[in-house]
């Protein structure tokens, strides 16, 4: 095999890896509950406001599933990092 073709496949495998990584953060976002089953199914009368089921931590940060000037977001707890709910700008 010529050097070319050593070039095209590795370029080939790196977008599929590329590919697989978008696809994997899609699912894992679309997996999660909207905002309104995640306050029914994690309904906290203690505090105001969301709370992050594992720690009840009221600090929230809301990021873009596939950089921060995506519409798909994901609410994560500021202090655990857990993935709470997803929302769409």
């Amino acid at each position: 095999m010529d050097s070319i073709n050593w070039k095209l496949l590795f370029f080939l495998a790196v977008l599929a890896v590329f590919l697989f990584k978008f696809w994997a953060m899609r699912n894992r976002a679309n997996a999660l509950p909207d905002f309104d089953e995640y306050k029914a199914l994690h309904n906290s009368n203690m505090h105001a406001g969301v709370t992050c089921y594992k720690c009840n931590s009221n600090h929230m940060r809301n990021l873009g599933v596939n950089g921060k000037t995506d519409d798909s977001r994901v609410v994560r707890c500021g202090h655990c990092d857990t993935a709470l709910y997803r929302t769409q700008r």
